[in-house]
């Protein structure tokens, strides 16, 4: 039985609290075996194989760290239109009430939120790789725990 694709996830590289977010969000997902990661230089570069995830992906799910949007932008100049999209700084500023530094309770309850809208596009199990978690003393992972 072939496997079916996982929805492409693409995120920003900024350096803000939601960027932030957004990469520890991106990597629970990943790490549940939910999303596949594709690089926005890559698509931007002309690279075949990841144009090809891309195109092969059943969705593809952007993260931004902040109102700039770049990773929505980037992905519109490369005419890709069609994508759920997530300003993290803006679903922080919805819950934290705009304070400066989000609490965890705050970056979990986006995560929730995130994942309670993704809930139709992200697989139903999760496809953890059996010889790598072999190896592996992480108990859980919380995204966006204080550092």
């Amino acid at each position: 039985m072939k496997e079916q694709s996982l929805p492409i996830l693409l995120t920003c590289s900024g350096c803000s609290y939601g960027a932030e977010l957004a990469e520890d969000l991106s990597q629970s997902l990943i790490m549940q075996g939910k999303v596949e990661k594709v690089s926005i230089a890559a698509l931007t570069a002309g690279s075949a194989m990841h144009w090809q995830k891309l195109a092969s992906s059943p969705a593809i799910i952007v993260f931004d760290g902040c109102g700039l949007n770049c990773a929505k932008l980037s992905l519109e100049k490369l005419s890709i239109n069609t994508f759920y999209h997530f300003d993290m700084t803006k679903q922080l500023q919805k819950i934290n009430n705009g304070v400066g530094k989000p609490s965890l309770a705050a970056c979990l309850q986006v995560t929730k939120t995130v994942q309670y809208q993704l809930a139709s596009v992200l697989p139903k199990q999760h496809r953890v790789n059996q010889k790598e978690a072999a190896g592996s003393k992480v108990i859980a992972m919380f995204p966006c725990a204080e550092r």
